[in-house]
Order: C-alpha cells, then structure tokens, then sequence
C-alpha cells in the first residue's frame, strides 16, 4: 500500500533572460522582468505536439533503489471541431511502458486514444471522469501480444494523462474560483492557488487502485519565478509547489488502512504568446507503509514526470523511427 509524502529534488533549471516586451501576454513595455503580465487571456486556439514521459523509483529505507515502471507517450493537440464543446481535442499517436526489467513495449489501446477536453469549475465532467480521462480503458489494457498490463502500470498509464491536463491545463490556465495564475502579474508573484486543501477522491482519480483512497492537497502556491526562452519562444517560468499533501486508505468496513503524505513541485514554461506550454519538469515524493506494514516506513517512491512542445516535423519524425 502506498501513501504520499514529499518534497522536491529535481527543478528544471532555464536561463532567465531580459528582453523588450513585445506582443504577448505583457501589459507594459520596457524590460519584460519589470514589466505587468495579463494570464487571464484565453490561450491561441491552434495545434500542437508534445512528447510526455513519467518515470518512478522506489528507495528502500536501507537506501537501495528499484526502477519502476515508465511511460513515453507522443501527444496532439488540436482545435475542437464545430459543434464539439471542448478547448481541445487530444489524441495519443504512440504510447510504449518500460518495465521494471528495462524491457520496452507498446500499449496499442492508448495509440489512437482520443478525448475532447474542456476544463470547469470542478476538472469532472459530465460522466465523473478527471480531466475527461475515460479510467474503464484503463482497467483492460494490454501490451502488443495481449498480455494484461499489472495494477501499477495501468496505474501508471492513467497517471500520465491526469498529470499532463493537471500541469498543462489546469495550473497553467486561470481558474474559474479563487486563486490562479490570472492573479500574478508581476515577477516574484505568488499566489495560493484554488487548488489548495482540495479533497480528491481516488474513485475520481484512479479506478485501478483502490476506490476508497482520498487525498487532500496541501496549501498549494503557484509562484511567478521569471521569465525563460524555450525553443525560441518567451515564456513565464511559474513553480507550483503542492504543499504536503495527506492521502487515506479505507476498507469496506470504512477503517483506515494507510495513512501517508506525499508532495510534488513543478516547474511550467507557459509561453506569452500563445499561452500553451512549452514545457513542464515534476518530481513527485510519496511516502510508503502505514498500519500494515506494523508501523514502519521501508521506503519511498519518487516520480518525475517531463513535458515539451514539439515541433511537427520532430513529432513525425519520432513516429518514423521510434524514441532515440
């Protein structure tokens, strides 16, 4: 059983440049460090390509380490079409897992897998689904020769796509109550964002892990760091850091099972132009044990989780010749 505790190690770390502002997301000219920002525009409605990898790690309390499962994934992102009520429609063109062996394979049900995206109050939509994450196609997913994923890779699997809309959409983009990146408007900028003390249900999260789990953030900040150049476009560098955050397992009988804690902290490159972003680095701390393990903590399990903006004629190029 896993809970969740942390703090960060891993920061993505970006040359933070002076420039004249220019058209974009800015609201004052002279030097874009001390200038006003506008984040509460609607981003530029065009397509574009990512690539998205996750990996984890497990550290045992002896101090070894075990490689976990990781995920790689190429990802679209395009205008809804007439008539469809979504901001995107995202599809996944190539989805492998490397398991804990270094042996990498396909998940042909995740390659074609598309979903319209449109973020509210909630980030539920109408069918109880996550960021519109369908998590029944999860719970039966396979490798190439059919053999059926474990618990923790379907896990992993569905995390990737719930961590891509939660650091690409939802942080990234204002919010619709409380706090949110449309309230920073000036380098060094923080904010408590509406995130903050939120309780997530794991039957929200996750349906291939136990659907009596619960999760609270933490005092979640969202912080104005700088501004950074990625693949030629200006971006704000925002930081959100999750606080600790508390995590409760309940059996049937509504006991608790586990309790833990885990944190995680990412770092956002979201572009002045066009407001999408360009990339994202995460670490992620979940703390291991509880109850059943007779009190004690062997372990815990660190994630990483990496986002960045392709250009078309990179992504096509991936989908030819494969990951190098």
């Amino acid at each position: 059983m896993i809970g969740r505790i942390v703090t960060v190690a891993g920061v993505l770390f970006l040359s933070i440049v002076t420039v004249h502002a220019g058209d974009g997301r800015d609201g004052e000219g002279g030097d874009l460090l001390e200038g006003t920002f506008d984040f509460s525009r609607p981003r530029i409605s065009e397509k574009r390509y990512y690539e998205v990898r996750s990996e984890a790690t497990f550290f045992s309390a002896s101090g070894g380490r075990t490689r976990g499962d990781a995920c790689r994934m190429l990802l679209v992102a395009e205008p809804p079409r007439w008539g469809v009520e979504a901001d995107a429609i995202y599809r996944c063109f190539l989805f492998t897992m490397t398991d804990s062996i270094g042996m990498e394979f396909h998940v042909p049900r995740l390659e074609g897998y598309t979903h319209p995206f449109l973020l509210n109050e909630s980030s539920v939509d109408d069918r109880g689904y996550l960021y519109s994450i369908d998590h029944g196609l999860f719970s039966i997913l396979a490798d190439a020769l059919g053999r059926p994923l474990t618990s923790r890779q379907k896990t992993a699997a569905y995390d990737a796509f719930i961590d891509f809309h939660r650091f690409c959409d939802y942080y990234a983009r204002p919010t619709f109550l409380g706090k949110g990146i449309q309230d920073l408007h000036r380098v060094g900028d923080s904010v408590i964002h509406a995130a903050a003390y939120r309780l997530l249900p794991e039957a929200e999260r996750r349906e291939t892990t136990e659907p009596t789990t619960t999760s609270r953030n933490g005092e979640v900040t969202l912080e104005f760091l700088g501004i950074s150049l990625r693949g030629g476009e200006q971006c704000a560098l925002m930081r959100v850091d999750s606080g600790e955050c508390s995590r409760f397992y309940t059996n049937n009988r509504g006991e608790p099972v586990v309790t833990g804690s885990f944190r995680y902290r990412a770092d956002l490159n979201v572009e002045l132009v066009s407001g999408w972003v360009a990339g994202a680095a995460v670490v992620e701390r979940i703390l291991a044990g509880g109850p059943d393990d007779g009190g004690e903590r062997p372990g815990f399990l660190e994630r990483t989780f990496k986002v960045r903006s392709l250009s078309k004629e990179r992504f096509e190029e991936i989908l030819r010749s494969g990951w190098k």
